[in-house]
Protein backbone atom coordinates (compact mmCIF):
# COMPACT_ATOMS: atom_id res chain seq x y z
CA UNK A 1 0.00 0.00 0.00
CA UNK A 2 1.66 3.58 -0.74
CA UNK A 3 2.76 5.45 2.33
CA UNK A 4 0.83 8.45 0.96
CA UNK A 5 -2.79 6.92 1.58
CA UNK A 6 -4.38 7.03 5.25
CA UNK A 7 -4.94 3.99 6.92
CA UNK A 8 -8.16 2.49 7.47
CA UNK A 9 -8.32 4.23 11.13
CA UNK A 10 -7.15 7.15 9.85
CA UNK A 11 -10.19 7.32 7.77
CA UNK A 12 -12.98 6.50 9.86
CA UNK A 13 -11.80 9.56 12.24
CA UNK A 14 -11.63 12.03 9.55
CA UNK A 15 -15.75 10.44 8.59
CA UNK A 16 -16.21 10.99 12.27
CA UNK A 17 -15.27 14.08 12.56
CA UNK A 18 -16.64 15.83 9.57
CA UNK A 19 -19.97 14.36 10.52
CA UNK A 20 -19.82 16.17 14.15
CA UNK A 21 -19.03 19.25 12.19
CA UNK A 22 -21.94 19.04 9.36
CA UNK A 23 -24.33 18.07 12.86
CA UNK A 24 -22.71 21.47 14.62
CA UNK A 25 -23.38 23.61 11.65
CA UNK A 26 -27.27 22.60 11.47
CA UNK A 27 -27.81 22.91 15.08
CA UNK A 28 -29.73 26.63 14.93
CA UNK A 29 -31.90 24.79 11.59
CA UNK A 30 -32.75 22.01 13.93
CA UNK A 31 -33.77 23.72 16.75
CA UNK A 32 -35.82 26.66 14.58
CA UNK A 33 -37.73 22.91 13.22
CA UNK A 34 -38.43 21.92 16.30
CA UNK A 35 -39.37 25.08 18.82
CA UNK A 36 -43.40 25.94 18.75
CA UNK A 37 -44.58 27.84 16.54
CA UNK A 38 -44.62 31.98 16.89
CA UNK A 39 -47.78 33.40 17.68
CA UNK A 40 -49.57 35.10 15.32
CA UNK A 41 -49.40 39.15 15.36
CA UNK A 42 -52.42 40.22 16.84
CA UNK A 43 -55.08 42.10 15.03
CA UNK A 44 -55.77 45.40 16.04
CA UNK A 45 -59.07 46.14 17.26
CA UNK A 46 -61.81 48.18 15.47
CA UNK A 47 -62.21 51.25 16.36
CA UNK A 48 -65.01 51.55 18.30
CA UNK A 49 -66.99 53.60 15.83
CA UNK A 50 -66.38 51.03 13.60
CA UNK A 51 -67.97 48.44 15.65
CA UNK A 52 -71.03 50.82 16.70
CA UNK A 53 -71.50 51.01 12.92
CA UNK A 54 -71.36 47.25 12.71
CA UNK A 55 -74.40 46.35 14.72
CA UNK A 56 -78.39 47.44 14.57
CA UNK A 57 -80.69 47.50 17.76
CA UNK A 58 -83.96 47.63 16.19
CA UNK A 59 -87.41 48.67 17.32
CA UNK A 60 -90.80 47.95 15.93
CA UNK A 61 -93.19 50.69 17.19
CA UNK A 62 -96.92 51.79 16.41
CA UNK A 63 -97.49 54.97 15.40
CA UNK A 64 -99.23 57.11 18.09
CA UNK A 65 -96.64 57.85 20.43
CA UNK A 66 -94.22 59.03 17.11
CA UNK A 67 -97.52 61.15 16.16
CA UNK A 68 -98.10 62.73 19.50
CA UNK A 69 -95.16 62.39 21.81
CA UNK A 70 -92.25 64.33 22.36
CA UNK A 71 -89.51 62.69 19.94
CA UNK A 72 -86.11 64.24 21.25
CA UNK A 73 -87.13 62.57 24.74
CA UNK A 74 -88.84 59.27 23.53
CA UNK A 75 -85.48 58.87 20.93
CA UNK A 76 -83.27 59.84 23.90
CA UNK A 77 -84.86 57.16 26.14
CA UNK A 78 -84.59 54.70 23.28
CA UNK A 79 -80.75 54.93 22.92
CA UNK A 80 -80.35 55.36 26.65
CA UNK A 81 -81.55 52.38 28.22
CA UNK A 82 -81.13 50.21 25.00
CA UNK A 83 -79.32 51.99 22.81
CA UNK A 84 -81.45 51.77 19.30
CA UNK A 85 -79.70 52.52 16.68
CA UNK A 86 -83.11 51.83 14.26
CA UNK A 87 -86.54 51.94 14.34
CA UNK A 88 -89.13 50.56 12.08
CA UNK A 89 -92.76 52.41 12.38
CA UNK A 90 -95.68 50.46 10.90
CA UNK A 91 -95.98 53.45 8.15
CA UNK A 92 -98.48 51.37 6.42
CA UNK A 93 -101.39 49.85 8.07
CA UNK A 94 -104.90 49.38 8.33
CA UNK A 95 -104.86 47.69 11.39
CA UNK A 96 -105.67 49.60 15.02
CA UNK A 97 -102.87 47.36 16.69
CA UNK A 98 -100.17 48.27 14.84
CA UNK A 99 -101.48 52.13 15.03
CA UNK A 100 -101.15 51.92 18.55
CA UNK A 101 -105.41 52.66 19.47
CA UNK A 102 -108.17 50.35 20.77
CA UNK A 103 -110.19 48.45 18.34
CA UNK A 104 -112.92 50.54 17.02
CA UNK A 105 -115.41 49.63 14.18
CA UNK A 106 -114.41 51.64 11.00
CA UNK A 107 -111.22 52.20 11.65
CA UNK A 108 -109.54 53.56 8.52
CA UNK A 109 -105.92 53.38 9.07
CA UNK A 110 -103.60 53.34 5.62
CA UNK A 111 -100.55 55.68 4.96
CA UNK A 112 -99.23 57.66 8.19
CA UNK A 113 -96.99 59.51 5.50
CA UNK A 114 -98.21 61.23 2.62
CA UNK A 115 -99.34 59.21 -0.62
CA UNK A 116 -97.39 61.05 -3.48
CA UNK A 117 -100.20 59.86 -6.23
CA UNK A 118 -97.31 59.71 -9.47
CA UNK A 119 -96.38 56.78 -8.20
CA UNK A 120 -99.13 54.87 -7.87
CA UNK A 121 -100.56 53.29 -11.51
CA UNK A 122 -103.27 50.44 -12.41
CA UNK A 123 -104.42 49.84 -8.88
CA UNK A 124 -108.28 51.08 -7.87
CA UNK A 125 -107.31 52.94 -4.19
CA UNK A 126 -107.87 56.23 -4.35
CA UNK A 127 -105.71 58.66 -1.80
CA UNK A 128 -108.43 59.02 0.24
CA UNK A 129 -108.14 54.97 0.92
CA UNK A 130 -104.31 55.00 1.03
CA UNK A 131 -104.03 58.00 3.42
CA UNK A 132 -104.56 57.53 7.01
CA UNK A 133 -106.68 60.15 8.57
CA UNK A 134 -106.12 59.19 12.30
CA UNK A 135 -103.70 62.11 12.65
CA UNK A 136 -104.88 64.90 10.92
CA UNK A 137 -102.35 66.35 8.44
CA UNK A 138 -99.24 64.97 10.61
CA UNK A 139 -97.21 63.44 8.52
CA UNK A 140 -95.78 60.74 10.80
CA UNK A 141 -92.47 59.76 8.38
CA UNK A 142 -91.04 63.44 7.91
CA UNK A 143 -92.07 64.12 11.74
CA UNK A 144 -90.00 60.98 13.00
CA UNK A 145 -86.95 61.06 10.35
CA UNK A 146 -85.34 64.06 11.53
CA UNK A 147 -85.97 63.65 15.03
CA UNK A 148 -84.44 60.23 15.35
CA UNK A 149 -81.53 61.36 12.94
CA UNK A 150 -80.39 63.52 15.72
CA UNK A 151 -80.09 60.64 18.17
CA UNK A 152 -78.09 58.53 15.29
CA UNK A 153 -81.35 56.29 15.16
CA UNK A 154 -82.67 55.55 11.22
CA UNK A 155 -86.06 55.25 10.35
CA UNK A 156 -86.77 51.93 8.08
CA UNK A 157 -90.45 52.02 7.20
CA UNK A 158 -92.32 48.71 8.10
CA UNK A 159 -95.12 47.67 5.67
CA UNK A 160 -96.51 44.40 7.41
CA UNK A 161 -99.56 42.77 5.27
CA UNK A 162 -102.91 43.31 7.15
CA UNK A 163 -104.21 40.18 9.02
CA UNK A 164 -107.93 41.90 8.59
CA UNK A 165 -109.02 43.40 5.20
CA UNK A 166 -110.38 47.07 6.06
CA UNK A 167 -113.77 47.04 5.97
CA UNK A 168 -114.00 51.10 5.70
CA UNK A 169 -111.50 50.82 2.60
CA UNK A 170 -114.19 48.92 0.20
CA UNK A 171 -111.73 49.44 -2.67
CA UNK A 172 -109.17 46.62 -0.87
CA UNK A 173 -111.62 44.10 -2.26
CA UNK A 174 -110.90 43.85 -5.81
CA UNK A 175 -106.98 42.98 -4.18
CA UNK A 176 -107.90 40.28 -2.25
CA UNK A 177 -108.06 36.17 -2.69
CA UNK A 178 -110.61 34.25 -4.06
CA UNK A 179 -110.93 30.98 -2.16
CA UNK A 180 -111.97 27.48 -4.40
CA UNK A 181 -115.86 28.03 -3.69
CA UNK A 182 -115.44 31.77 -5.67
CA UNK A 183 -115.67 33.83 -2.48
CA UNK A 184 -113.42 36.73 -1.42
CA UNK A 185 -111.40 35.99 1.71
CA UNK A 186 -111.54 38.72 4.45
CA UNK A 187 -108.49 38.01 7.09
CA UNK A 188 -105.78 35.40 7.83
CA UNK A 189 -104.68 33.07 5.71
CA UNK A 190 -106.28 35.00 2.86
CA UNK A 191 -105.16 38.34 2.40
CA UNK A 192 -104.07 40.77 -0.83
CA UNK A 193 -102.94 38.41 -3.97
CA UNK A 194 -99.23 38.39 -4.43
CA UNK A 195 -100.33 37.67 -8.84
CA UNK A 196 -102.94 40.20 -8.66
CA UNK A 197 -101.85 42.99 -10.71
CA UNK A 198 -103.60 45.50 -9.09
CA UNK A 199 -101.97 44.65 -5.53
CA UNK A 200 -98.27 44.25 -7.18
CA UNK A 201 -98.98 47.97 -8.37
CA UNK A 202 -99.66 49.15 -4.74
CA UNK A 203 -96.65 47.36 -3.40
CA UNK A 204 -94.55 48.65 -6.06
CA UNK A 205 -95.68 52.26 -5.98
CA UNK A 206 -96.24 52.32 -1.76
CA UNK A 207 -91.96 51.24 -2.33
CA UNK A 208 -90.88 53.58 -4.91
CA UNK A 209 -93.18 56.60 -2.79
CA UNK A 210 -90.93 55.94 0.66
CA UNK A 211 -87.35 55.60 -1.46
CA UNK A 212 -88.45 59.02 -3.27
CA UNK A 213 -89.79 61.24 -0.79
CA UNK A 214 -88.21 60.47 2.47
CA UNK A 215 -84.64 59.48 3.35
CA UNK A 216 -85.06 56.45 4.62
CA UNK A 217 -82.52 54.07 6.35
CA UNK A 218 -84.38 51.11 4.45
CA UNK A 219 -88.26 49.27 4.02
CA UNK A 220 -88.86 46.25 5.17
CA UNK A 221 -91.96 44.72 3.68
CA UNK A 222 -93.45 41.40 5.83
CA UNK A 223 -95.74 38.88 4.43
CA UNK A 224 -97.18 36.20 6.84
CA UNK A 225 -98.24 33.34 4.58
CA UNK A 226 -97.86 29.89 4.11
CA UNK A 227 -99.19 26.98 1.89
CA UNK A 228 -102.48 26.56 0.93
CA UNK A 229 -102.15 22.74 2.28
CA UNK A 230 -100.78 23.60 5.55
CA UNK A 231 -103.30 26.27 6.08
CA UNK A 232 -106.13 23.46 5.04
CA UNK A 233 -105.34 21.22 7.82
CA UNK A 234 -105.38 24.26 10.41
CA UNK A 235 -101.24 23.99 10.68
CA UNK A 236 -100.89 27.82 10.91
CA UNK A 237 -100.42 30.68 13.00
CA UNK A 238 -104.16 31.37 12.53
CA UNK A 239 -106.74 29.61 14.68
CA UNK A 240 -110.16 27.52 13.56
CA UNK A 241 -109.14 28.40 9.74
CA UNK A 242 -111.93 27.76 7.48
CA UNK A 243 -110.26 24.88 5.61
CA UNK A 244 -112.39 26.15 2.37
CA UNK A 245 -110.44 29.88 2.49
CA UNK A 246 -107.29 28.77 2.50
CA UNK A 247 -105.49 29.36 -0.66
CA UNK A 248 -106.09 31.95 -4.29
CA UNK A 249 -108.10 30.95 -7.04
CA UNK A 250 -108.58 34.35 -8.32
CA UNK A 251 -108.76 34.92 -12.28
CA UNK A 252 -105.07 35.96 -12.02
CA UNK A 253 -103.84 32.76 -9.96
CA UNK A 254 -106.06 30.48 -12.64
CA UNK A 255 -104.20 31.99 -15.80
CA UNK A 256 -100.90 31.54 -13.79
CA UNK A 257 -101.31 27.63 -13.06
CA UNK A 258 -102.57 27.11 -16.22
CA UNK A 259 -99.55 28.78 -18.15
CA UNK A 260 -97.59 26.72 -15.85
CA UNK A 261 -99.43 23.54 -16.67
CA UNK A 262 -101.54 23.41 -13.51
CA UNK A 263 -104.66 21.60 -13.92
CA UNK A 264 -106.68 24.19 -12.14
CA UNK A 265 -110.14 22.31 -11.79
CA UNK A 266 -108.40 18.96 -10.55
CA UNK A 267 -106.50 21.43 -8.07
CA UNK A 268 -109.99 22.97 -7.19
CA UNK A 269 -111.66 19.65 -6.65
CA UNK A 270 -108.21 18.37 -4.36
CA UNK A 271 -108.82 21.46 -2.32
CA UNK A 272 -112.94 20.73 -1.57
CA UNK A 273 -111.48 17.08 -0.61
CA UNK A 274 -109.47 18.15 1.71
CA UNK A 275 -112.12 20.36 3.15
CA UNK A 276 -114.27 17.47 3.48
CA UNK A 277 -111.54 15.38 5.55
CA UNK A 278 -110.80 18.58 8.07
CA UNK A 279 -114.70 19.44 8.60
CA UNK A 280 -115.50 15.16 8.94
CA UNK A 281 -112.20 15.15 11.46
CA UNK A 282 -113.46 18.07 14.03
CA UNK A 283 -117.01 16.69 13.64
CA UNK A 284 -115.14 13.58 15.20
CA UNK A 285 -115.90 11.00 11.96
CA UNK A 286 -112.41 9.15 12.47
CA UNK A 287 -111.05 7.92 9.28
CA UNK A 288 -111.07 4.27 8.72
CA UNK A 289 -107.41 4.12 9.13
CA UNK A 290 -107.00 6.44 12.04
CA UNK A 291 -104.79 9.67 11.60
CA UNK A 292 -100.77 9.96 10.81
CA UNK A 293 -99.20 12.46 13.14
CA UNK A 294 -95.51 12.98 14.09
CA UNK A 295 -93.92 14.74 16.76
Amino acid sequence: MPSHLPTRREALKAAAAAGVTVAMSRLPQLAAASAPPAPAPKRPAAPQSFAAKASMIGMPISITPLARQDLDALFDDMRQRAGVTAVFPFAYTHEPHRCGVPPAAGFHGGNYGIPHLEYYHDTPLTYADMRAPEFGDVDVLARVIPAARKHGIATFAFFLEDNVRPTAVPHWEALYTVDHHGRRSDRQPGGPCHNNPYYQAFTLGLVEDYARSYELGGIMWGSERQSGLLNALNLSQSNSVDPGQTTCFCEFCQKKGRDLGIDVERARQGFGEIEKFVLASRAGERPRDGYFTAT
